[in-house]
Formats: C-alpha cells, sequence, structure tokens
C-alpha cells in the first residue's frame, strides 16, 4: 500500500473552481483514505476548508469551502493512501496507520485498529461527504491517544454530521 502513496500526494489547481477533481497518477487496489486541505498560498483570501464527495480507486472530488459558501481555493494539497487495517506500515521508522471510520454523531472517538505503542505525531482528518450536504469540517481533538483520537464536525448552514464519513491517517 505504502508504494501507491509517494506518487498520489500532490497540490492540484482549482482553475477557480469550488469542485476539485483529482485523478490519481496510478490506481490503487481499493478505495483510497484521501485527506484534503485548501491552498491559498497567494492571495490568503479564499476556502478555508474542503471536504471529500466521491473517491473511486483512480480519482476523487473535492468541494471546498468558506462558512458555508462554496469557495474556490487556488490549488488544494492532498494525500491519498489504502487503509491499513489491522496491518500499521512501518516506513523509515515512523508506524502509519490510515483508515475510515464513520461518523455517528458531531463528536466521537475515532479507535486505530492496532494500537500505537504512544500517542502519534501526527493525526490528520478529513470529511469523506457521504450524500454532499452534511458537515464541512472536522477537526482532530484533544488528547491523541495510542488507541486513538476524539473528533468534532461541523456543520455550516443547514446538514447533517452524522451523516458524515471521516477518512484519516495516523503517524508515530
Amino acid at each position: 500500500p505504502w508504494a501507491s502513496v509517494d506518487p498520489a500526494t500532490g497540490t492540484t489547481a482549482a482553475g477557480g473552481s469550488t469542485t476539485v477533481a483529482v485523478l490519481f497518477p496510478g490506481a490503487f487496489t481499493q478505495k483510497p483514505v484521501v485527506i484534503v486541505l485548501p491552498d491559498e498560498i497567494n492571495s490568503n483570501s479564499g476556502a478555508i476548508t474542503c471536504r471529500v464527495i466521491s473517491v473511486t480507486t483512480t480519482s476523487f472530488t473535492a468541494n471546498c469551502f468558506v462558512g458555508s459558501t462554496n469557495s474556490a481555493p487556488e490549488a488544494i494539497q492532498w494525500v491519498a493512501l489504502e487503509p491499513t487495517g489491522g496491518t500499521p506500515l512501518t516506513i523509515d521508522g515512523p508506524t502509519v496507520q490510515a483508515g475510515y471510520a464513520a461518523s455517528n454523531s458531531a463528536t466521537g472517538t475515532i479507535a486505530y485498529p492496532v494500537p500505537f505503542t504512544s500517542a502519534p505525531s501526527v493525526v490528520l482528518a478529513s470529511l469523506y461527504e457521504l450524500n454532499n450536504a452534511g458537515a464541512t469540517s472536522v477537526r482532530v481533538n484533544y488528547p491523541v491517544l495510542n488507541t486513538g483520537f476524539p473528533y468534532l464536525s461541523h456543520v455550516c448552514g443547514s446538514g447533517n454530521a452524522a451523516s458524515e464519513e471521516i477518512s484519516w491517517i495516523a503517524v508515530d
């Protein structure tokens, strides 16, 4: 799975659109975990959050916002990797786990399939919006533990934070 990650990272220009489609450099064997963030390096005035609205083994599409209003980012930063399940990856020292978790409410805790020996130093989370009508952002809350992390999904405007799936990557 990790070999698929190296080419599947990047910055993709938004081209003035609030919806950005990305084609992976190669195909994954299963739906990958995708983390996406807006990139406002030049103007610092566009989108402040993005959510993934579709994922296949060859591409993903993200929608970007300021509050509840669609807003075009200059570009998006993204990383994609296959879910690790019960087999964490070890790459030159760090251990990496990745997966999807259903968000049953606006707040909750996501458990890692395999506990880390100590709390991971990096935890990234991003929404995979299943119905394109719910939460617009998710954050990792304190405390991050070796067994999992708490999260908070946020809804701007109308929508249901519980209708989301959360993509996550943890690195010790």
